[in-house]
């Protein structure tokens, strides 16, 4: 048996029992602004690409990555909005003081939602935390910790509907992996490579690329939205930015 054949141990799982979940937690995030029923034309929105070993479930890997996939669709989101000249952008380093964005959640509590980052528009005073966090509560809001944007948008001035994710997968080429990952040295025509830290192994070309079919996948993952804007010709919220 070759070092090749030793490292292959594991099945890959199935792609397909993963997006309805994905599908479920951006419907849960987007609440505030999904769309039930939809008739137009979807429009596909890439949200993650990344490699991984088949010693662990899709399922596994992705754990801990929802709030990328939401940040990623948000972005999608806003920038779609942007192009359309719906949004402002708002950077917090033109002058955006505690007080001035104490004064939106104040605004927004009865007039828009939150969509983003907490992060993007938490007081740099800490004294303001809880003065912060009891406006943030008061107002309809979806938000994860990490990231730099957070959407105030209009209530009822825009709708989002969110249709099915896909995740495509393909065996991992010897192009596609890291330069850093392996060695090649061409007196012996072999390549050194680490399928898993502190274990190296000396692989022909051939060796090489039978392993990473065997033992690597790369998935992408993207979903389908519809966005309808409702106030025609006005803008309708602004992206705070940090």
């Amino acid at each position: 048996m070759s070092a090749a054949e030793e490292i292959v141990k594991h099945e890959f799982s199935d792609a397909a029992s993963v997006e309805h979940r994905i599908k479920d937690m951006l419907g849960n995030k987007f609440s505030a602004m999904l769309l039930r029923d939809y008739d137009g034309s979807l429009d596909p929105v890439e949200l993650m690409k990344f490699t991984t070993g088949s010693e662990r479930s899709l399922s596994e890997d992705l754990k801990g990555f929802e709030d990328d996939l939401f940040r990623m669709l948000l972005y999608a989101v806003c920038h779609k909005l942007k192009k359309n000249k719906r949004i402002r952008i708002v950077d917090r380093e033109d002058g955006i003081t505690d007080n001035d964005l104490l004064q939106k959640l104040r605004y927004a509590k009865d007039n828009q939602i939150i969509i983003g980052s907490e992060y993007a528009i938490k007081p740099q005073d800490h004294k303001r935390l809880g003065a912060f966090l009891e406006l943030l509560e008061a107002t309809e809001h979806s938000t994860c910790g990490g990231g730099r944007e957070a959407l105030f948008l209009r209530k009822g001035s825009a709708g989002i509907y969110i249709g099915d994710v896909l995740i495509e997968e393909h065996a991992q080429c010897l192009e596609e992996l890291n330069k850093n990952d392996y060695a090649y040295d061409p007196e012996t025509d072999l390549y050194t490579y680490e399928p898993s830290r502190g274990l190296a192994i000396e692989l022909t070309k051939g060796e090489l690329i039978w392993l990473l079919e065997k033992t690597r996948r790369v998935y992408t993952i993207s979903v389908e939205i519809g966005l309808v804007i409702m106030d025609a010709d006005q803008m309708i919220g602004e992206v705070i930015h940090r």
